[in-house]
């Protein structure tokens, strides 16, 4: 019998909590994408010398109307639903062949990005970048202690980004709610399923991260490692999607 999937469904657990948790996951790594980018965390590169100078470059003439996507706070609300979301799946707990009591999904909580990590890991990811441009020169150049090149780099970027971080990260607070996170738990899907085609594409977007945890798994047990893969992700990661 073939199987219907819909985004509701699979982030309501319909289909089990496997494939749950890595929708769950899947959705809250693109809204923090989504979030590191958003224009309004970027940093003018002009400086305002008055309240009345910064709305002036805010709301420029040439900007009227033009579309930016969804709006910060708009997905900075989904974020912190999955973060919801996530944290009550982590909790949650089962029984293993011997009968003892467990919670496979409490690996989630390792994973979870929050608004606030969403700009952190973005800007520690172009450290990142920038130490590893600097060894592999160093390197090229016959510099011997490359690593050392490489470590200053990255803390040359964080310096240097650190009033940019500061103001993303305010930008994100001021639209961070955090009564979301005691909201019920069909709320919190609703939201989510409001954003679904809005903002993403849940169903290919979740297949994406079930093909992924495939080919991870797939490398673990080659290289003799225990994991385990759920049915349900397996099956839907083989499902073929309607256009």
């Amino acid at each position: 019998m073939k199987v219907s999937y819909t985004f509701d469904g699979i982030i309501n657990g319909k289909h089990g909590n496997g494939l749950k948790a890595v929708a769950l996951s899947a959705v809250n790594f693109e809204l923090a994408r989504q979030i590191a980018n958003h224009p309004q965390v970027k940093m003018p590169t002009e400086r305002p010398d008055s309240p009345d100078a910064l709305r002036d470059m805010i709301t420029l003439p040439e900007l009227e109307g033009r579309e930016f996507g969804q709006k910060l706070d708009v997905l900075v609300d989904g974020l912190v639903a999955t973060c919801a979301l996530i944290k009550d799946l982590a909790s949650s707990s089962d029984y293993d062949s011997a009968g003892r009591i467990t919670r496979p999904y409490a690996y989630l909580i390792d994973r979870v990005i929050t608004p606030q990590g969403a700009i952190e890991r973005n800007f520690a990811w172009r450290a990142d970048m920038a130490a590893k441009v600097a060894t592999e020169q160093a390197h090229l150049l016959g510099i011997k202690d490359s690593e050392t090149v490489g470590d200053k780099a990255r803390q040359r970027s964080m310096e240097q980004n650190q009033e940019r971080i500061n103001y993303a990260l305010s930008e994100v607070n001021s639209n961070t709610n955090m009564n979301l996170l005691q909201e019920d738990e069909v709320n919190l899907v609703d939201l989510l399923v409001d954003l679904n085609q809005q903002t993403f594409n849940g169903l290919a977007l979740i297949q994406a991260s079930a093909q992924a945890e495939l080919q991870r798994a797939k490398r673990r047990i080659e290289q003799g490692l225990y994991t385990k893969v759920d049915e349900e992700v397996i099956l839907f990661a083989k499902t073929a999607l309607p256009e």
